[in-house]
């Protein structure tokens, strides 16, 4: 709230979008409301904050070239390396001369630190009792150093002090407000680097903003693979197609680019058991995933039996709006036993429902065996046309890979 009611009692009523705050029944500050820190506005601030948060960088290095050219010197060292840390030492270097006047400031700012000890040098008043002493020590200075060039200031860097961790802290706790966690995570590292003058602003900037997307995409993948259920990590990469040479492996690396997502198609894998059906199914999954789809895996036998606990409790409506969302949705073990009335019409709804966004669908009989599976003939044509004729079949022959996973059993050689 304005500065000028600190210590006042106040009323604050919360509203869903905004926070006003009250002094005697009068409105006196509107808010945006956030759920987590602190916020306060700039003309809120007393003059003297106000003041100091417009000293800048470019403010420091103007006024101390009017103090004297040792001022800006010293300024200008300050302002070299690690600016943001250092903004509180140039501003206390220039408010000097409101103490000292300019002509002592820019004196003392050409004496080397050890002289002094980095602070101003004092004023002589009557009575002193260093006031002789004090005068000793220049007069003994100036013959030593006439016709000497001051020495110049050390370039190693001043030890941050607290004004820039409570400024570091500021802009993290607006990074959280933000939720730019990856921007938080790596801040660190990138001032650091930017200090050492290894990035420019605009890099900084660059980097600060690729940290927070990567972030972000690790994120998002993260949440897709986890709402997808994959019963496991599966990559076509790591798929043996040496084990069965007639699986076409040309054409499953063909898919895995997953042009048949952008074109709305789907792909049939059918074939006898143990052949990898399900895996290269998955694998196509985590493929659409990395690319930013969202996918759900699950067993045909699952998804009915969902579907029809939906028809029990007055939810069938929603729990089919959840199954058709997905950019691709796999369905394992497809037409492994005969549909019911209700399974076929839940089938039904889903895939028209679905649209023409693409499936996969393993199998262990061809899509031609289908249509015996269903009761009604009407509700099987028009279920499997839009399911088969706009699909890739794919045949995977060969043996069951699953004897190689016997405890103590030898991999057996490729055929």
């Amino acid at each position: 709230m304005p500065w000028a009611h600190i210590g006042r009692t106040v009323d604050a009523r919360l509203g869903p979008r905004t926070v006003e705050v009250f002094l005697d029944a009068k409105l006196i500050k509107t808010h945006v409301r956030i759920e987590r820190g602190r916020q306060t506005d700039m003309a809120d601030y007393p003059p003297e904050k106000v003041a100091f948060f417009m000293a800048t960088p470019a403010w420091c290095r103007r006024q101390a070239a009017q103090l004297g050219e040792s001022v800006a010197e010293l300024v200008s060292v300050l302002m070299e390396v690690n600016a943001l840390y250092r903004l509180r030492q140039a501003q206390g270097v220039v408010r000097l001369a409101d103490k000292h006047g300019q002509e002592r400031l820019d004196a003392a700012c050409r004496l080397p630190p050890g002289d002094h000890g980095g602070r101003p040098v004092p004023e002589d008043r009557p009575g002193d009792p260093g006031r002789r002493d004090r005068r000793r020590r220049r007069r003994g200075h100036a013959d030593a150093t006439i016709g000497a060039r001051p020495p110049a200031w050390p370039a190693t860097p001043l030890p941050h002090r607290r004004a820039g961790v409570v400024k570091t802290h500021l802009l993290e706790d607006s990074l959280r407000q933000l939720k730019l966690f990856g921007m938080l995570d790596t801040l660190e590292a990138r001032l650091a680097q930017a200090n050492g003058g290894q990035l420019g602003h605009v890099e900084l900037l660059q980097l600060l903003c690729a940290d927070e997307a990567t972030r972000r995409d690790a994120a998002g993948l993260a949440r897709r693979l986890k709402a997808a259920h994959f019963e496991q990590t599966a990559t076509v990469e790591d798929f043996d197609f040496t084990f069965n040479p007639k699986i076409p492996a040309a054409v499953i690396r063909d898919l895995a680019t997953l042009r048949f997502v952008d074109a709305g198609e789907s792909v049939i894998f059918h074939g006898p058991v143990g052949v990898g059906k399900s895996m290269i199914a998955q694998a196509l999954g985590h493929h659409a995933c990395r690319r930013g789809h969202s996918v759900a895996f699950t067993k045909t036998s699952r998804l009915l039996a969902d579907l029809a606990g939906g028809h029990a409790d007055r939810s069938w409506q929603s729990r089919l709006t959840r199954w058709a969302r997905p950019t691709m949705l796999i369905l394992d073990d497809f037409a492994m036993r005969d549909f019911t009335l209700a399974q076929a019409d839940d089938l039904y709804e889903l895939i028209t429902e679905r649209g023409a966004k693409p499936a996969i669908f393993t199998a262990n009989r061809q899509a031609s065996d289908w249509y015996s599976l269903f009761p009604n003939p009407v509700v099987a044509e028009s279920i499997l046309d839009r399911i088969v004729n706009s699909a890739h079949h794919i045949h995977m022959d060969g043996r069951s890979y699953r004897p190689n996973n016997r405890p103590g059993a030898k991999p057996a050689p490729p055929t």
